[in-house]
């Protein structure tokens, strides 16, 4: 041990005696840390049994500890923390690293220490044994996640049990907890009376008859089974007997859904809801014998090891479900002690006693929907007023309450027809479910005639016809060259007879005398016009068509007197409340926030963005929201230290051009909603290295630790298809991670979400079936607190030919896609994707941007006299050329100056984005490339989807063909040119033609898609800025891209925040009280 002073360095020898109490710690940690270097250095194959059965002749030991070396010194947390800190100290030097960084003690001791995040002590501290070289750019530098993961005491309990990288966590927030926020059952030291045989005695306690009759069945109110009694409205566990379902009863036989608690394994739980004696009738031979038999009538509950949660669950978590029975009394085995939940109750900590028969119960499981949910008391005051007297029971009233309400009734008063309490009448606009030749797009129509009928009532209805089909039948440029506009409507003479089981929602229909109103009117869903007249909905031509008074055609007046009646209460409910207040966390450029911000209900005021870049785009779009350029992890450790009332320095911002102090973060109470998507890199489809211990992947446990600290009324999580497969505790075996808990991190959020006091469910979402021009799939988890309603999943509204597949989950139920109806499973139609707009297109979304080609280098290929031409003619049609090869062009190709638009906005899509943009546009270009990829471009023919297999045979690129010169299925799409009639494929964070995914090409004109064409098939507007902190132009276009690709679709967002405003304005379900309106500081 060495003293370096500035004289000269000194060798530490023997501490004094008084000395050595203080010595020994800082000691011991060294030594061991000494004692593995060295022997990676003597033999780099040195193992860990190896090295501890070496510390047995460590002699200095003794000297200093009084004893030798153990295993045991090791093992203790902050000495291995302080050996791992050191070793990756010295692998700094690159020669030292070599000798360390693969040897089996190393890797036994510390793990992977090349690739795992190493952080000592605080983690809102830098450390200087980080041992990941910093990189010169700032924007790929903050993709190395330093920082260990911040979580909060409940979230942490929970991610500690599964996560692999447990030991990157840092668990704070101990001494600021919510009053009563944790509790523990109490452990039953005698257990209950329990009937472990059939019982010998069971007698009705004739005292609780509610019934005096002698006619059966005779209803009581208690029973006393050999002398225990049980009651209407007990909680009690019951033998096993054969279940109905059998997806759900091969799930609880499953390895996955064994837990700890023995009575959860071997017993079934139920509600009494009523008792009741009757007769049943025994045979034997001919004779029939009349016996009494005692039944109850019981609501189910399922242990939460037996729901979507399976392993991750509380051993004495119990859910209920919206099923019954009736049983025997004599299955009884005793009663069953649940606690039930308060609204704002956490769940209690988990002890997981084998039998312990305490549980705890607030939610109820819907394996349909994939949801645990809060049931409004007055859905279950509205559900048991259906039952009949004595025979009270949730689950029978809730079923007799849906069909009832999905029945269509038919009013003899007005000749109006209603479901789900909607009245259609005569002159209503409806979308009906009819099969036409555009998939799953709703036909529109008007009832002009409604009778009786059979079963179902019959509707005739007036049909009408789409302006916009009639475009899309037209070919090439003269198609994507006309205005478009999908809420124009044409009249027709045609009737359809259908019943009502067809119609599938209003549509709302109402003049407008200028085009300002007309445009205010279409802001809103399921409003169209209609101004134009055919002899047929289905004509072809332009020509076919003839104007129409506009005052002609109108909804019902009653009906859209309502309408508008209601849309007006609610305008005036927002803005006597105000807007969520709003937590944006990994906002990136703002995708989500611009989306969320759409709707009036939501207020983005904080957002938290580590890149520089992204953090710069998002305050110059987002002036009015405090913007935090800092990780995540360091923000949630300060804001837990100001509660704690411990001293925090200043936080500063992590761009190094511009360094600034960050503000206060908002108090506890200020918060209204959390949303954002953790990095999805370690999740993604699209990675084939994943790794087990990625620090990435517990981002997730942070932001749900932002929830547990804010308790806001709602939260939401967004992420790529692939969180939904990634399992928990997996090992690593070559580039893939096998085992572990199947599908674990959804079962980590849910579980985390419910141990906080959240509803919460999840589902796929397809972009394009909300408006935007790509397919793109997302998973959401939208969350809410129980005394709150649960936002539903916006329902498509768009049609769009990739289908939204079911997921098989490991509980053998199925993830449904997201549809216009309610789910019914044995009913196909009910889970088709109807929808009341056609698909918007990818020349819909960028038909009116400024065009241009690269120009071909012609390296290869001579140019021709038809190249020469061509070139001329697409000039003078507008169509300039720019230089795209990276050697020659000294900036990039296209547009870098603000540039007028080639056309006016051709489609509502295009006039939204350009709603606030001026006359100009930004981000019209490309990047460059070498000269061989510039020119198998501008070579690609302008077919839709032609791709290199079309390039000349001296363009080809010889790796995508075998030998005997078929192309390779693989690198299909490769230079490949998109459908301007067709839809983007997913947006990616790099525009690479000559990639896998590299269908980029622009449909008309001879270049890859611009940032702004990116953009656009984002849903981003058009003023949108995406600015970088790099000055490189190729580091400027890839941070603008990032930003893009890595956004949530705007139109998606957009349809969600509709869903957040309408649970927002929902009357609370369990008058949960106002907000505290905090003053703001």
């Amino acid at each position: 041990m060495y003293l370096r002073t500035k004289y000269a360095w000194y060798i530490l020898d023997t501490p004094a005696d008084t000395y050595i109490p203080l010595y020994t710690g800082y000691w011991l940690k060294h030594r061991l840390a000494h004692l593995v270097a060295s022997a990676c250095f003597d033999d780099a194959e040195v193992t860990y049994e190896a090295f501890i059965a070496s510390l047995k002749a460590e002699e200095s030991a003794r000297a200093v500890l009084g004893r030798s070396l153990r295993e045991k010194d090791l093992d203790v947390n902050d000495v291995r923390q302080y050996v791992r800190n050191a070793l990756v100290e010295l692998c700094t030097d690159t020669k030292l690293r070599r000798a360390l960084s693969r040897g089996p003690l190393v890797n036994t001791i510390c793990g992977e220490i090349l690739l795992s995040p190493i952080r000592a002590g605080n983690p809102a501290k830098s450390s200087r044994h980080d041992q990941r070289k910093r990189l010169r750019d700032l924007e790929k530098d903050v993709l190395q996640h330093r920082n260990k993961t911040v979580v909060m005491p409940i979230v942490g309990r929970i991610a500690q049990q599964f996560f692999t990288q447990a030991q990157s966590l840092h668990v704070a927030g101990h001494r600021y907890s919510r009053p009563g926020s944790e509790f523990n059952l109490r452990v039953s030291e005698a257990a209950e009376y329990v009937h472990e045989s059939n019982p010998a005695v069971v007698d009705w306690d004739e005292d609780s008859a509610v019934t005096s009759s002698t006619t059966l069945p005779k209803y009581y109110e208690s029973v006393f089974i050999d002398g225990v009694r049980y009651s209407v409205g007990d909680i009690v566990l019951v033998e096993p007997g054969e279940d109905t379902n059998a997806v759900r009863e091969k799930n609880a036989a499953s390895q996955r859904s064994r837990t700890r608690n023995h009575l959860a394994n071997t017993k079934w739980f139920c509600k009494i809801c009523y008792m009741y004696e009757d007769e049943e009738v025994r045979k034997s031979g001919t004779k029939r014998t009349r016996v009494l038999k005692k039944y109850f009538h019981a609501q189910w509950l399922q242990h939460g090891s037996q729901t979507l949660l399976q392993e991750t669950a509380h051993s004495k978590s119990l859910f209920w479900l919206t099923e019954c029975d009736d049983l025997q009394v004599e299955c009884i085995f005793g009663h069953c002690n649940l606690r039930i939940l308060g609204l704002a109750d956490d769940e209690p900590l988990d002890e997981g006693e084998e039998n312990n028969d305490f549980f705890t119960n607030g939610l109820t499981w819907d394996p349909l929907y994939t949801a645990f949910v809060q049931i409004p008391e007055r859905e279950v005051d509205s559900a048991v007023r259906t039952c009949e007297p004595h025979t009270t029971c949730f689950p029978c009233g809730l079923k007799a309450l849906r069909q009832e309400r999905s029945m269509w009734k038919f009013s003899e008063d007005d000749g109006s027809i209603s479901q789900h309490g909607v009245d259609y009448h005569i002159s209503d606009f409806v979308y009906l479910r009819v099969k036409s030749e555009e998939a799953y797009l709703y036909q529109i129509a008007e009832i002009v005639n409604i009778e009786p009928g059979g079963s179902l009532p019959i509707v005739e209805a007036s049909l009408y016809g789409r302006y916009d089909l009639i475009l899309r039948d037209l070919k090439g440029n003269e198609a994507w060259s006309l205005p478009k506009d999908n809420r124009r409507l044409f009249a027709t003479p045609t009737i359809t007879r259908v019943e009502a089981s067809a119609i599938e929602g209003k549509v709302y229909v109402k003049p407008c005398r200028t085009k300002s109103e007309l445009d205010e009117w279409l802001q809103a869903d399921d409003h169209y016009y209609v101004d134009l007249w055919a002899q047929s909905p289905r004509v072809t031509s332009l020509k076919a068509l003839m104007n129409l008074d506009y005052t002609c055609t109108r909804s019902c007046p009653q009906c859209l007197h309502a309408h508008d009646s209601e849309r007006a209460e609610a305008k005036r409910f927002l803005n006597q409340r105000g807007p969520l207040r709003a937590l944006d966390l990994f906002s990136g450029a703002g995708g989500l926030s611009t989306g969320l911000n759409c709707s009036d209900s939501v207020n983005t005021k904080w957002a938290v963005e580590f890149s520089p870049s992204a953090a710069l785009s998002y305050q110059a779009n987002h002036p009015d929201t405090i913007v935090y350029n800092q990780c995540t992890n360091l923000l949630l450790q300060h804001a837990i230290d100001t509660l704690e009332h411990k001293k925090t320095g200043p936080l500063m911002s992590l761009n190094e051009k511009k360094r600034t102090q960050l503000p206060s973060l908002p108090k506890p109470g200020e918060v209204d909603f959390i949303f954002g998507g953790p990095p999805c890199q370690s999740f993604s489809l699209m990675n084939h290295s994943k790794k087990a211990d990625d620090i990435r992947s517990t981002l997730v446990c942070n932001m749900l630790s932002w929830v547990e600290l804010y308790r806001p009324s709602y939260f939401l999580i967004e992420n790529v298809i692939g969180m939904l497969f990634h399992p928990l505790g997996g090992e690593q075996s070559g580039r893939s991670v096998v085992g572990g808990v199947k599908m674990g991190m959804v079962k980590f959020i849910v579980r985390a979400a419910t141990a906080l006091g959240y509803q919460i469910h999840f589902r796929v979402l397809q972009a394009g079936q909300y408006g935007a021009p790509q397919g793109r799939r997302r998973l959401i988890f939208i969350g809410a607190r129980r005394d709150l309603p649960l936002p539903q999943f916006p329902a498509p509204s768009h049609s769009f030919p990739r289908k939204t597949q079911c997921y098989n989950l490991p509980t053998g139920d199925t993830l449904q896609p997201i549809t216009r109806c309610q789910i019914d499973e044995e009913d196909d139609i009910t889970l088709e994707p109807w929808a009341p707009l056609p698909t918007v297109t990818v020349m819909d979304a960028i038909g009116d941007l400024p065009q241009f080609d690269w120009i071909n280098p012609h390296i290869e290929l001579r140019k021709s006299k038809g190249d020469i031409r061509e070139a001329r003619e697409r000039e003078e049609n507008g169509i300039p050329s720019f230089d795209a090869v990276a050697r020659s062009c000294k900036t990039l190709p296209g547009f870098t100056a603000p540039a007028p638009y080639s056309f006016p906005p051709l489609t509502r899509y295009q006039t939204w984005a350009r709603e606030t943009a001026g006359e100009e546009v930004e981000y019209q270009y490309s990047r460059t490339f070498t000269h061989m990829v510039v020119e198998r471009v501008a070579n690609i023919p302008f077919r839709a989807d032609a791709d290199h297999v079309d390039l000349p045979r001296v363009l080809y690129v010889p790796r995508m063909f075998e030998s005997e010169g078929v192309p390779k299925k693989c690198y299909r799409g490769i230079y490949g040119r998109i459908d301007g009639n067709g839809h983007f494929w997913t947006a990616m964070t790099t525009i690479k033609p000559n990639a896998k995914g590299g269908r980029v090409l622009h449909p008309t004109q001879k270049r890859i898609i611009t940032v702004r064409e990116c953009a656009r098939a984002q849903g981003f507007p058009d003023h949108y800025k995406f600015l970088s902190n790099n000055s490189r132009l190729y580091d400027v276009i890839a941070d603008q891209h990032r930003q893009i690709g890595n956004a949530v679709p705007v139109p998606l967002a957009m349809a969600l925040g509709k869903e957040i405003e309408r649970a927002y304005l929902t009357p609370d379900h369990n008058s949960a009280p106002d907000r505290d309106m905090s003053p703001e500081v």
